[in-house]
């Protein structure tokens, strides 16, 4: 912005001008790449883990951690997806289960999108999937109702179990 101001007032820039912008430009580029946040790789194992504290564990906060986990992690959903998944768009059928997003990123034609992933009947997913309704008895239309909450529980979960990479 800076350069493309003093270019307009000054009818251009010098060749030592511009290696200034660029050092510039270059050295807030490095400042905003060190304030990222921690990049933490999630493997199947992990979210394996966390399905099995929960299953030993008769708790809401757990069930729903690792329902949170799992949905995440097998139908690839961002956190403000996972936010917005309502009971309406998931179905089990057939050892499957079907997501619908009604808002995902890259939604051009305000469509949504919609996933699948196997579960064995039986299974930690299935279990947890049928554990959650049964204690939300639908009260609310979204599956995770208090999503700030589970993300930061979650996330405390995940890192003691994970190492940022």
């Amino acid at each position: 912005k800076t350069s493309a101001a003093y270019q307009t007032a000054n009818e251009g820039i010098s060749t030592i001008g511009a290696s200034f912008v660029s050092d510039i430009i270059k050295s807030k580029r490095r400042e905003e790449s060190l304030l990222k946040k921690e990049v933490v790789k999630v493997t199947m194992e992990d979210v394996q883990k966390i399905a099995m504290l929960a299953m030993k564990e008769d708790s809401p906060e757990r069930d729903r951690d690792a329902l949170l986990a799992i949905l995440s992690f097998n139908v690839m959903l961002r956190a403000s997806e996972a936010a917005e998944i309502k009971w309406a768009g998931v179905t089990q059928k057939d050892g499957m289960i079907e997501v619908h997003v009604e808002k995902a990123k890259n939604n051009q034609l305000r469509l949504g999108r919609r996933s699948f992933f196997n579960y064995e009947p039986g299974s930690d997913a299935d279990i947890l999937m049928c554990r959650w309704r049964l204690r939300t008895k639908r009260k609310c239309p979204y599956v995770f109702s208090h999503l700030v909450v589970c993300v930061c529980i979650l996330y405390t979960t995940l890192l003691f179990y994970v190492k940022p990479i």
